[in-house]
Order: structure tokens, then sequence, then C-alpha cells
């Protein structure tokens, strides 16, 4: 199915990300999903795969897939 099809081309996009990928489709499927936190350190994949997950989700849903996405940056500076 294209799910499947969608599914198989991220994982060989990102070949060690296919649980996260997985749970990232469960949890934005569900019709009212809630915020998501993801962190994890810097140039680990984290945004290109979240990224890619709402995307394919969105070409699934023929454009009624509907997201916000913010993409923040935590800082330290003394006050």
């Amino acid at each position: 199915t294209i799910m499947i099809a969608i599914h198989t081309k991220l994982s060989d996009a990102f070949p060690e990300r296919q649980p996260q990928i997985k749970r990232l489709r469960q949890l934005l499927s569900i019709r009212w999903c809630p915020p998501l936190f993801i962190y994890g350190l810097p140039g680990t994949g984290k945004t290109s795969v979240v990224r890619a997950v709402l995307q394919d989700l969105k070409n699934e849903s023929k454009g009624s897939f509907i997201y916000a996405y913010a993409d923040c940056i935590e800082t330290h500076s003394v006050r």
C-alpha cells in the first residue's frame, strides 16, 4: 500500500531510525495528537526525520493533514 511504500522510502533515507519513524507516524496519526517534544544531541537527525514524516503524512492525506511545527534552540546566558 501507499503507507508501506512511503514508510519504506523513509526507512531507506533514515536507515537507523525505523523505530522512531514508526512511533512518530503512530502518534501523529491520532486525530487530536498531543504536542510532541523531541530532543536530543545536535546533528542526530531529529529535525530531518520529523519533517520527513510530517510531509509524508500530509502527502498521504492529500493536504488534509494540518500541523504546526516549531523549531527551538536552548540557549544559556548570564543575566
